[in-house]
């Protein structure tokens, strides 16, 4: 899980993208998040991670945390 605030001068979303390329073509399996705001995480890449790291270490529980 990568991600980026769109606003982000230190990790940019050409940054971003080129770490997307390279996880690609190693065949790391990666999502991204580009979101409103600067270098600090917002709520929205929060979620983003915790359902990825969710799908990694209970893969058998998608979507129940939603219930």
């Amino acid at each position: 899980m990568i991600g980026c605030g769109a606003a982000d001068k230190w990790y940019t979303r050409e940054k971003l993208e080129r770490d997307r390329v390279f996880f690609d073509a190693n065949r790391f399996d990666v999502d991204t998040c580009v979101f409103d705001g600067g270098h600090e995480w917002a709520e929205v890449f929060l979620r983003q991670a915790g359902a990825f790291l969710q799908k990694l270490i209970l893969p058998d529980a998608i979507g129940t945390a939603d219930r």
